[in-house]
């Protein structure tokens, strides 16, 4: 089943501009970003909320903070022969 959302080109796949139809600014934004929907009860919602307020960002910014800090984390276990196994 194909579902349209606003902005959709009608008549065209994923990835085909039409030659004489240029994006618009909304777009080309909807192209560069990805939407990532998460479902999450409302105390793991709050628990998110209040840790990122703690820190001063939003939830979406601490997400990346802590994806950001992961990755840190597992080069260094990896390079760091006695840490290895702990993570």
């Amino acid at each position: 089943m194909l579902v349209r959302r606003p902005g959709d080109m009608v008549g065209m796949t994923s990835g085909q501009v039409s030659e004489n139809k240029r994006l618009t600014a909304r777009e080309r934004w909807l192209r560069e970003h990805k939407e990532v929907r998460l479902y999450l009860k409302r105390d793991e919602y709050e628990l998110l909320e209040s840790l990122a307020s703690e820190e001063g960002l939003l939830v979406r910014d601490f997400i990346l903070k802590l994806a950001r800090e992961l990755k840190q984390l597992k080069q260094l276990t990896l390079k760091t022969p006695s840490w290895r196994g702990l993570v």
